[in-house]
């Protein structure tokens, strides 16, 4: 069985199926995911990424880019997902725009697009 992350940059024929972080196994149409875009990594995520500050990834949409950058580093998936669904602290902007606010996983990635992973972060002391 070829992993999901195997078919990115490939023609994918009619109701081929491929893994999704939000859906699972889904039945798509034929397309080209050939997209080209640089996702920069916090701080916390390099050690997961042999130290890459920036990661080339591939894909259509987020969700084909995040594929695209587990195959590359299965250890952060534990990190970024809960099960299949992105976690809720986990932040990726296109641009200044954070995918929540657009059309979230499904948000359309533009050749040489610049992604920015920004997992929220909690803590710290109450004062008072």
């Amino acid at each position: 069985m070829a992993r999901p992350w195997q078919t990115l940059g490939e023609s994918l024929g009619p109701f081929e199926k491929r893994m999704t972080p939000r859906v699972g196994w889904v039945e798509m149409t034929e397309r080209t995911i050939h997209t080209m875009a640089t996702l920069k990594i916090p701080t916390p995520l390099r050690p997961y990424t042999n130290g890459a500050a920036e990661v080339n990834v591939q894909g259509a949409t987020v969700a084909d880019v995040m594929l695209s950058l587990v195959g590359q580093y299965p250890a952060l998936k534990q990190h970024l997902y809960a099960g299949e669904s992105l976690r809720p602290f986990v932040n990726i902007f296109i641009g200044q725009d954070n995918i929540k606010d657009l059309q979230g996983l499904e948000t359309a990635v533009a050749e040489n697009a610049q992604l920015r992973l920004i997992p929220s972060i909690a803590g710290g002391r109450r004062v008072g």
